[in-house]
């Protein structure tokens, strides 16, 4: 009787991936599946390079569009500055008022770029660190000074004008002297404090924060002392005036070829009467 073997099916070593199909010693056939490869972009440490590097890539693109804004922004603070001053002096406090607005805008801009999250992580960078806090404090400073003394400085040149003070009458609007006394004590203290600021920066690494810096600190003395006296004026004219009350005042012309321990020779006099 004969007896049909049983179909054993397809050969499980056959296909795709089989090969070294090579006899052992003993006649045998060891077949050796070919493993196959990930796919790179499958390994996970690739992807988390390639992530970081993407980081890496995308922060260094938004800190340099952040440092040339800031300088795009303050550089027009910078020209700004001598516009303004022309135009108070000339009168136009409309365009004044105008001026002052983008001064601002701009040295908001300009504070804003160099506060931003990748600016404050590239502070902690070696090398480029310590001038990138050099420039935020630079535009912390004129951002400062736009907001805080700008405004009532502008406010104050439209009062402070004879042609505005001047009644017709001939007589001072003493009132309008004391509304903006304290604005200017404000526009006085802010200007102080970014002098000061100023003086307290270290040398730059960078020769152009060096320049700013010098800038800076060569304009806010004498700006500060200026806006410190017109404010002192504003606090002591009005009673001088006779805001408070009638003043009488002596007014002694002296000769100073006969000398006396008050300076000269008392000649004419005359008596100075305010009242308000």
């Amino acid at each position: 009787m004969t007896t049909e073997a049983a179909d054993p099916g397809p050969d499980p070593y056959e296909g795709h991936g089989w090969d070294d199909k090579q006899p052992d010693e003993r006649g045998r056939v060891r077949v050796r599946r070919r493993r196959t490869r990930k796919a790179l972009w499958r390994r996970p440490w690739v992807l988390g390079v390639g992530l970081f590097v993407l980081v890496l890539l995308g922060a260094a693109a938004w800190l340099t569009y952040d440092g040339l804004a800031a300088r795009s922004d303050l550089a027009a603070v910078k020209a700004d500055v001598p516009k303004l001053r022309k135009q108070i002096a000339a009168g136009d406090l409309t365009g004044a008022r105008q001026t002052a607005q983008s001064l601002r805008a701009h040295a908001d801009a300009a504070h804003d770029h160099a506060t931003s999250p990748v600016w404050s992580l590239a502070e902690h960078l070696p090398s480029v660190g310590a001038p990138l806090t050099d420039a935020r404090r630079l535009a912390a400073i004129v951002d400062s000074v736009a907001d805080n003394a700008l405004p009532p400085l502008v406010d104050a040149a439209g009062v402070l004008g004879p042609s505005n003070l001047r009644r017709a009458d001939g007589s001072i609007d003493v009132a309008a002297i004391q509304r903006i006394a304290p604005a200017l004590t404000r526009a006085h203290t802010s200007l102080g404090n970014a002098a000061a600021r100023i003086r307290a920066m270290h040398t730059s690494s960078w020769d152009s924060i060096n320049t700013a810096r010098q800038q800076l600190a060569t304009q806010l003395p004498g700006l500060t002392n200026t806006v410190g006296a017109v404010s002192l004026a504003a606090k002591v004219l009005p009673p001088l005036l006779g805001a408070g009350g009638p003043k009488n005042y002596m007014i002694t012309f002296e000769n100073e070829a006969e000398m006396r321990g008050d300076g000269g020779l008392p000649g004419s006099f005359g008596i100075l009467h305010v009242d308000d």
